[in-house]
């Protein structure tokens, strides 16, 4: 009875601080990217090196910036590397506002439609914010989405065209949508080589894996 009494009384894990502390950031109106820190950690770099995925998503979404770097020149990433928590790099380095997906789900300047329906909007974010990237998974993950596939046309194109924007950058590039064209690309090879098949609608159209040959070099 003692030791169950001293259980449900028991403090918070450091974890479980953290997880709330990051959540509560953004309500209290904090600053995400303070590096007011002597060596300038950004609470971010803090999350990053504790390994709190939870954490580090919190921030990521409120707005951290990924890249901002200490005075020993080293970003979250890195320093999440340094000490081996390899799921926070993993989802830094692949992670995207949610609001890159979605402004797509308007028309824009002279377009008669948007380039994606709003419904397809979160599952298609979900699949580029995946972090394994293996492409079975890919391929597993889009088969489970009705939406993705009744949709695919559209949301092939707009990975396509998030991977132009992307190529265009001179530093700092996510290369997850250019992987996940490749990926569903492999696993129709994969799958023809078997004597199976894809559904028509998980492999993207021709044009789009103009990029294929960049990933795998």
């Amino acid at each position: 009875m003692i030791v169950q009494q001293q259980q449900q009384h028991s403090p918070p894990s450091s974890h479980s601080f953290l997880h709330f502390s990051t959540a509560a950031l953004p309500i209290m109106g904090a600053d995400v990217n303070n590096d007011s820190h002597n060596h300038r950690y950004s609470p971010l770099h803090f999350a990053a090196l504790s390994g709190n995925v939870e954490a580090v998503q919190h921030l990521l979404t409120a707005g951290a910036r990924p890249y901002h770097t200490n005075t020993l020149g080293r970003t979250a990433t890195q320093m999440a590397a340094f000490v081996g928590n390899h799921a926070v790099v993993a989802l830094i380095n692949n992670y995207v506002p949610m609001s890159h997906v979605t402004q797509y789900t308007q028309p824009s300047g002279l377009e008669k439609e948007a380039k994606l329906p709003p419904q397809a909007a979160k599952p298609l974010y979900d699949l580029i914010m995946q972090v394994n990237l293996h492409p079975v998974r890919i391929a597993l993950s889009v088969g489970a989405s009705a939406l993705l596939q009744e949709h695919s046309n559209k949301a092939w194109r707009l990975l396509d065209h998030l991977c132009e924007k992307e190529s265009k950058r001179s530093e700092n590039v996510n290369e997850g949508a250019t992987v996940i064209i490749c990926s569903l690309d492999i696993s129709q090879e994969v799958a023809s080589e078997h004597g199976t098949g894809l559904p028509c609608s998980m492999t993207p159209p021709p044009r789009l894996l103009k990029h294929k040959k960049n990933i795998r070099k």
